[in-house]
């Protein structure tokens, strides 16, 4: 009995692991348009390059659970430069438009 409840465990975690992954590759894809569309607008392409690498952590990380690939540095990496640029992206909107409290 102990063994069908790990075996139903491991179809859900793998289902969500699975689903996550799908779901960053459409973030990844909608951060590229998002990209081409802002013009001039420097902040709005930081924040796509932010969700970019944010979704390239969740599909490392989904990899990962399926012990496809094992990349702990690039996963770091991308998790810190998302961070990294979701903050500059922030930083540069109220500089450039200003705080509206």
């Amino acid at each position: 009995m102990n063994n069908i409840s790990l075996d139903l465990f491991s179809i859900v975690y793998g289902s969500t692991q699975f689903a996550t992954a799908l779901l960053a590759l459409v973030a990844i894809l909608l951060s590229l348009v998002l990209f081409a569309r802002a013009k001039q607008d420097a902040a709005w392409k930081l924040l796509a390059v932010g969700f970019i690498l944010f979704g390239i952590r969740a599909v490392i990380g989904a990899l990962e659970t399926f012990s496809i690939t094992s990349a702990p540095v690039l996963y770091e990496l991308s998790l810190t430069g998302a961070l990294l640029f979701l903050t500059i992206a922030v930083v540069a909107r109220i500089a450039t438009k200003g705080a509206r409290l």
